[in-house]
């Protein structure tokens, strides 16, 4: 009897220690399920956080690219400025004018046209973007 009462008692002992094993199992199971959700809504935040760096990245250099460009304009604007104000002729001031319009807006063609007071027309004076021989204008002279 003594051999069944250990036997008993043993067999005993091995049901609580895979009770608990069981119990371990699952609370590993669900402590998984847990870590995996966390980990996938980490990766989805990650992703997030990375789009949401690449846009910003994007709008830096939109807004870089755009400065650079109106700071060219302002710059351009200001070298003209000077251009009228210094001793120049006029038709040099008016050249550089057209190709600052040009370069500026990007046109390809650029006439400027300035009122004549004594014949009461409009007169070409200054161009950008057109060859004097090879263009509609070959016929127009400007003034010296």
């Amino acid at each position: 009897m003594i051999q069944s009462a250990e036997l008993v008692w043993a067999l005993g002992a091995s049901s609580l220690l895979i009770a608990e094993q069981v119990r371990y199992r699952r609370s590993l199971k669900h402590e998984l399920k847990s870590l995996r959700s966390s980990y996938e809504a980490a990766i989805h935040r990650n992703e997030e956080l990375t789009q949401a760096s690449d846009r910003m990245g994007d709008l830096y250099r939109y807004q870089l690219l755009t400065s650079r460009k109106r700071a060219a304009r302002i710059k351009k604007v200001l070298e003209i400025a000077t251009s009228i104000n210094s001793n120049l002729s006029l038709d040099k001031v008016l050249h550089e004018i057209v190709h600052a319009v040009s370069d500026a807006v990007g046109f390809r063609i650029v006439l400027l046209r300035v009122l004549d007071d004594q014949a009461q027309a409009f007169e070409a004076r200054a161009f950008a973007g057109l060859n004097r021989e090879d263009g509609p204008l070959s016929h127009v002279t400007t003034k010296s």
